[in-house]
């Protein structure tokens, strides 16, 4: 595509560059090769102005900055400066892709918790149904066959839109997303729009980023000035609540759903087991857990909004699989993602609904993020556990006797809790103090393959752990 073409709407460009092809786009200086964009982005530890040289030096057709001093600098050369860098970007990249949004039909859920069962549930589904339905998410993107693990939630712009480009040329009708408070925040999905979107839930987590709740909620309000169909929020949330208030302002229908109140999809859960009932409708599943009825009200009400019936419906829960998400690798024993206290608390009480004689919670804080969270973290997992192991997550820069040190503030009687920082001596020490009867909860990192110390991201599965135990007894 010429550069011309491409930067159509966002920035002027001189005749004599207008019409030059361009061979690929990058954010990346060390990427850069002869006719390539290279957008120079401040990030939050690297600021890409600091890289135009090399870019240019590495035969970058031009160069894209939203920074007036690098535009000074360099204003012999083909430095082009637009308004904003990172939504540049995007709608640059979408443009070089092809547009491929406009040719699927893409489904966003957002909040703190529920975001990956629920896309899982409706990728599953969808598939199951013949409709041919991608994933984009925490866990892994792609289609049936074709999966690749994730690097984050919510792409990068160059890889959201060059993923989709792919899922278009197989075929896929649908896609469902996680679309993070970062991802839209920071324009990684604009300018595509969504057909429906949804809103779980909103509970304290990424405050390092947003600052406050309030930043946070209008974050991830902006999903909805995306959505041209249908939005769907919790409204048993507090935030849920606020945010259809404002459903006026939405440029979509607005539909809530609840337990309590009046919905347009309401629901009730069977204690016998997560049998769920949606406006007169039952729905069987596999899931565990009062959370996880809130997860499939969500994605039923969609299916039910994307004009599939009860008959088409009702039979297709029952077998969901979602990877870390309250899986139970071993008899009693589950790894889990919870790292909020929101989500710990929430699976905590699901597991509790089981009966066990005793609960043993291994878990420990990420470093970086979040330090509020950590003693809120303890005194939870003391209310709803018998037995807590604190150990390491990830992390990062922090020493990790420092984090458990501040886990350690929200718990009151320390009798029953045992600290051991290397993570895989804690879930061995869990499982050897198990009984038949116990379960034991490995929490925070869920499907998470690594963990990230220092510098250095190192392997390490909480549910390799637990079977390599089993394998050795």
């Amino acid at each position: 595509m010429k550069l011309g073409e491409l930067l159509k709407g966002l920035a002027w460009v001189n005749s004599e560059l207008a019409w030059k092809e361009v061979r690929g786009i990058t954010d990346n200086s060390k990427k850069v090769a002869p006719g390539f964009l290279f957008f120079a982005i401040k990030g939050f530890r690297v600021d890409g102005n600091a890289y135009v040289r090399e870019a240019l030096q590495r035969g970058a057709l031009a160069v894209i900055t939203d920074c007036k001093k690098t535009a000074e600098k360099f204003k012999t050369h083909n430095v082009i400066r637009v308004k904003d860098a990172r939504k540049a970007l995007s709608a640059t990249a979408a443009k070089f892709y092809g547009n491929p949004h406009k040719a699927l039909k893409l489904i966003g859920i957002t909040g703190t918790n529920g975001k990956t069962t629920t896309t899982f549930i409706l990728y599953h589904v969808l598939n199951q149904l013949g409709t041919l339905t991608g994933i984009i998410g925490t866990v892994k993107k792609g289609i049936p066959g074709r999966e690749k693990s994730s690097v984050r939630t919510t792409p990068s712009p160059l890889d959201f839109f060059k993923t989709l480009k792919e899922m278009k040329e197989t075929g896929t009708e649908n896609v469902v997303l996680e679309v993070s408070s970062h991802g839209l925040e920071l324009y990684r999905t604009y300018p595509a729009e969504f057909e429906f979107s949804c809103f779980t839930n909103l509970s304290a987590e990424h405050l390092d980023f947003h600052q406050n709740m309030e930043n946070y909620m209008t974050a991830k309000e902006k999903l909805f000035f995306q959505t041209k169909n249908t939005v769907l929020i919790n409204t048993d949330d507090k935030y849920g609540k606020l945010l259809y208030g404002l459903r006026r302002a939405f440029p979509c229908k607005t539909l809530s759903y609840g337990r309590r109140g009046d919905f347009s999809f309401e629901f009730k859960q069977d204690k016998r087991g997560l049998i769920v009932c949606i406006n007169g409708e039952i729905v069987e599943t596999n899931l565990k857990g009062a959370f996880n009825a809130y997860n499939v009200a969500a994605a039923y009400s969609i299916l039910k909004c994307m004009g599939y019936s009860y008959a088409d419906l009702k039979n297709s829960f029952r077998n969901i699989y979602v990877p870390g998400r309250l899986e139970e690798v071993a008899p009693n024993v589950f790894v889990d993602y919870a790292h909020t206290p929101d989500a710990l608390e929430k699976v905590l009480k699901a597991l509790k609904e089981l009966k066990p004689s005793k609960i043993i919670t291994v878990f420990g804080c990420g470093g970086d993020r979040d330090r509020e969270k950590r003693p809120l973290m303890g005194k939870i997992a003391e209310k709803l556990s018998d037995v807590i192991v604190i150990t390491s997550d990830n992390p990062r820069s922090e020493e990790p006797e420092k984090i458990i040190e501040e886990i350690l503030k929200g718990i009151e009687r320390k009798e029953n809790t045992k600290v051991i920082p290397d993570r895989k001596e804690a879930i061995t020490e869990a499982l050897k103090i198990k009984k038949s009867n116990d379960i034991v909860l490995i929490a925070g990192k869920g499907h998470e393959n690594y963990q990230i110390i220092g510098n250095e991201i190192i392997p390490f599965s909480d549910s390799k752990v637990v079977r390599e135990f089993y394998e050795s007894i």
